[in-house]
């Protein structure tokens, strides 16, 4: 009775908080229904015990408002409440919202239920294929959207990268190979270092646990043949990317190169969003829209959410800046051709449309014909390395001479070098916790010494008076 008391106080208080918390539950059931993809009545079964739950709950949270409504009548229709004709009312009245409600499947003003669902695809979903990109360049919008790359003979170009993305659990792996291999580019913000030469599109494979992660630079002409163990810096810990280098690739996990659910707080100039406004598009899609001005700077966001799908999936992003009401920036990224995986639907195509502002409008190409045909085991993260690469990181690395494995799946703390002056935590975020919580303890245990002495100098101070007087 204490716990469906507690529900009913929790329900009558903030009603839309337990919607949002409900909906949670409802995308951790319905990721159930695709651990096993070829089970399709246990996936089917899930999915409804979901539905259900989430909508039995809804129809609780009016009856409740309803019913605390109907109360107050009480006082007014003595009598009229012991009838049953108060409780047929309530019962029609329940069944009635119920069914109105049932072609809602997100409250609209819910957008917290939304980011909470992408934040569930980013924790369930598992798979890995391989990619390939390309590019092309149109004239204007209306061409590039359409697939018109007239300035580049129709065409896209052909390939110019390919790689391989896995994701199993809290294992993640980014492999990218260049075809046309390193390219000499311009130092870094402007200022060369003497003597020093820089590079880009350099190869990169990396993969992590979320505690350790590796990266190997594969050998092109004089660059790279090293590979490197080490903890997983704190700046990506809670990142999608397997690595620094692959920090920022446009995969399916991260379209924009940031985490999906961070799209409705992260801003591209900085500062924070000052309108938010969801709209639903039809009965599968919903809207959100965000926009601030800052000065002179409009910046627009559009997003298009796929919410019949479970958990919602995220198919549009469109990012528009203007400075003094002219157009500076604009993206566009159109995610597609989305196959089941397990925890969630994944997206075999991704097309970016960029421009400064004015033509021409560059399209960037992501595709696989891979993707999800079969699901991701721990083989997928193991990096071989070649016989004459270096490794670095590790307390006892395998000698070079023969073709190693790395498997960061049986790799301990333990296992890299200097691992006896690294903190007992893997992380950096707990880590700083605890040396918070040493600090504070050391200083909570210095006010008590001190409140002691003054307290003994005080009694000596009162007895040395008393004997005086």
């Amino acid at each position: 009775m204490v716990i469906i008391r507690t529900a009913l106080r929790s329900i009558i208080d903030d009603p839309h908080k337990v919607l949002v918390q409900v909906t949670r539950i409802q995308f951790r059931i319905s990721s159930l229904a695709t651990i096993q993809p070829g089970n399709q009545m246990q996936g089917i079964l899930l999915d409804s015990v979901a539905k259900l739950f989430v909508l039995m709950t809804k129809a609780l949270c009016v009856t409740v408002g309803i019913r605390s409504f109907l109360a107050v009548g009480r006082i007014v229709l003595t009598g009229f409440w012991q009838s049953r004709c108060f409780h047929l009312a309530g019962v029609v009245i329940f069944w009635l919202v119920t069914l109105l409600r049932a072609a809602d499947p997100i409250p609209p003003q819910a957008i917290e239920v939304i980011r909470a669902g992408i934040e569930q695809w980013e924790t369930d979903v598992e798979f890995v294929g391989n990619f390939e990109s390309s590019s092309g360049k149109s004239s204007s919008i209306e061409k590039a959207t359409a697939g018109d790359y007239d300035l580049t003979d129709g065409k896209l170009n052909q390939s110019s990268a390919s790689g391989k993305i896995a994701k199993l659990g809290t294992l993640l792996r980014a492999q990218l190979h260049y075809l046309d291999g390193p390219k000499k580019a311009e130092s870094p913000f402007g200022l060369p270092m003497k003597g020093a030469e820089y590079f880009r599109n350099i190869d990169f494979d990396e993969v992590t646990n979320g505690q350790l992660q590796i990266r190997y630079d594969p050998k092109e002409g004089d660059l790279g043949d090293d590979a490197v163990v080490a903890l997983r810096r704190e700046m990506l810990v809670k990142s999608l990317a397997a690595g620094l280098m692959s920090e920022g690739l446009r995969t399916p996990l991260t379209p924009t190169g940031l985490r999906l659910s961070e799209l409705f707080d992260a801003i591209p100039h900085g500062g924070s969003w000052a309108n938010t406004k969801l709209t639903n598009i039809d009965q599968d899609y919903v809207e959100i829209q965000l926009d601030t001005a800052e000065r002179n700077a409009q910046i627009n966001r559009r997003i298009r959410i796929w919410i019949s799908a479970s958990p919602p999936v995220i198919t549009e992003i469109e990012d528009s800046t203007y400075f003094k009401k002219e157009p500076i920036d604009w993206e566009l990224i159109k995610l597609s051709k989305f196959i089941e995986c397990p925890g969630g639907k994944v997206a075999r195509e991704i097309r970016r449309i960029h421009s400064g502002g004015k033509p021409p409008y560059t399209t960037d190409l992501w595709y696989s014909t891979d993707l999800g045909q079969r699901i991701p085991s721990k083989n997928d993260f193991v990096i071989e390395i070649p016989a004459t690469t270096i490794i670095g990181g590790l307390r006892n690395p395998p000698p070079p001479g023969k073709l190693r494995s790395l498997d960061i799946t049986s790799m301990q703390l333990s296992d890299l070098l200097g691992s006896k002056d690294l903190p007992a935590s893997t992380s950096g975020a707990a880590s700083a916790s605890s040396n918070a919580f040493r600090l504070l303890l050391l200083i909570g245990n210095a006010v008590l010494v001190l409140f002691i002495a003054c307290w003994i100098i005080y009694r000596r101070y009162r007895a040395g008076a008393s004997l005086h007087g």
